[in-house]
């Protein structure tokens, strides 16, 4: 093997050029001097020092790249454990969250800062349970105890109302929105909620509050007589009315156990009843329909016509024992008389209809002197005036003349021609002329009154 005078490097001995420098290769070895050979030295110095370099300068770079080999690992270390933490905190957040963000969680939580007393951080777990589940029965009635706790009674009321709009099953949640009314003295808010209610338990618990509507009797209907209406209550308090058909308020008519209807028409009853906290029933209602009979028109005798009146009684007297049967009709019929059903009243008058201010009937009545028309009309005892009825009377006054004594009429005697017999032939009587009684001028144009009783009849 020969060695490179240049480079130092080994080759085979057949080799003519250094592999590494290429160098020739000196055949002859050159004569060493001492020159030579402190050169060579130095030379192998220099080498020497030179692979020390290198060979620091790799070790330097062989440190660094390890240096940074463990810089690469401990900060991919760092990363990876940092990885890790954050996964870790994400997993543990995500769990956390899963839990903490859930109904379930705020519930629990607001229930036991309840049972704590800590009634402000319920509010706040529920108002955030609530968040997920906004119509929970469970939560929203803790939410109403947590703000009535806290004087909150408002809001605590409308919670519970839009609760029991929901449910209204609930009777704990009647419990407390009644308790906050009572609280703050609003009876008429517990009335208008039980008018939605449909328990029995506590319909029947808080019935003080919710007023029923009276009763009336007789039921509503078409009457022809005065009705007595009766209102009755099942509870304390007063019943107030209207009759006409307004509802009643707590300043209407006290009904005081007596109301009759008699005046004719459509009548509508209302009733309600006021309990001492003020507060007022829905009213009950009967409508009544009043429509008397009418009553039919009277019988008046005598019937119309022509009557005669004598002048004295003495005349009458003396007249009695020679007057026709006629013309006793004549001097009794003076008075009129009307037939009077039982129950009904009879009003009269002369020349115009009668009414309730006319006079009342109560006996026979003079007839009057003249051309007059009578009327007549019954009166129900409902005070229904019923058909007029009419006569017209022509009474007229008569003086009659006392009858002369006849004288006794001699007999004369004669004989018949014929018969050759005496008859005897009573002396004529002498012609006694009687001075006719007087009689009425009636004018053959009818009197208005006369009219209207014809049209009457008709």
């Amino acid at each position: 093997m020969r060695t490179c005078t240049n480079c130092g490097a080994q080759f085979a001995d057949d080799e003519l050029f250094c592999p590494v420098c290429g160098q020739e290769v000196q055949l002859v070895p050159d004569f060493e001097t001492i020159e030579s050979k402190i050169a060579q030295s130095e030379k192998e110095k220099e080498e020497a020092e030179r692979k020390r370099e290198e060979e620091r300068h790799f070790q330097e770079q062989m440190e660094q790249q390890k240096k940074r080999r463990m810089h690469k690992l401990v900060l991919m270390f760092v990363l990876i454990a940092a990885a890790v933490i954050i996964v870790t905190i994400s997993v543990v957040a995500a769990i956390r969250s899963r839990t903490v963000n859930t109904f379930d969680y705020q519930y629990a939580q607001a229930q036991e800062c309840y049972e704590n007393k800590d009634y402000t951080g319920a509010l706040e777990h529920l108002k955030k349970a609530l968040g997920y589940e906004p119509e929970n029965d469970d939560a929203n009635l803790l939410l109403a105890k947590a703000e009535y706790q806290l004087d909150q009674n408002d809001e605590a009321a409308e919670v519970l109302e839009s609760l029991l709009d929901r449910n209204g099953s609930l009777e704990e949640a009647y419990e407390l929105l009644f308790q906050i009314y009572q609280d703050d003295s609003q009876p008429e808010k517990i009335q208008a909620r039980l008018k939605k209610c449909s328990l029995s338990e506590v319909l029947e618990k808080y019935s003080r509050f919710n007023p029923q509507p009276p009763v009336i009797s007789p039921e509503g209907n078409t009457y022809n007589d005065v009705v007595k209406v009766e209102i009755t209550a099942d509870g304390s308090g007063e019943i107030r009315y209207t009759t006409d058909g307004t509802d009643p308020e707590k300043n209407s008519v006290l009904y005081a156990g007596k109301l009759e209807l008699s005046q004719e028409g459509t009548i509508t009853v209302k009733a309600v009843l006021v309990t001492a906290d003020g507060l007022v029933s829905d009213p009950a209602e009967a409508e009544y329909i009043i429509s008397y009979d009418v009553p039919d028109a009277p019988v008046i005798s005598p019937v119309s016509g022509t009557y005669k009146k004598m002048e004295t009684d003495e005349v009458n007297s003396y007249h009695s024992g020679s007057v026709s049967s006629s013309s006793e009709e004549e001097n009794t019929a003076q008075r009129i008389t009307i037939k009077v059903p039982s129950g009904y009243t009879c009003y009269y008058s002369w020349d115009s209809k009668p009414d309730k201010s006319s006079k009342k009937y109560t006996g026979p009545v003079e007839m009057k002197l003249g051309d007059h028309v009578f009327y007549a009309v019954l009166c129900s005892r409902q005070g229904k005036l019923g058909k007029v009825a009419s006569c017209t009377y022509i009474y007229t006054r008569v003086t009659p003349t006392p009858a002369n004594t006849p004288t006794p009429a001699p007999v004369y005697s004669y004989t018949d021609p014929q018969n050759a017999e005496t008859v005897e032939t009573p002396t004529p009587e002498p012609t006694v002329t009687e001075t006719p009684a007087p009689t009425a001028t009636v004018d053959p144009t009818p009197t208005a009154a006369a009219s209207e009783s014809q049209s009457d009849k008709s």
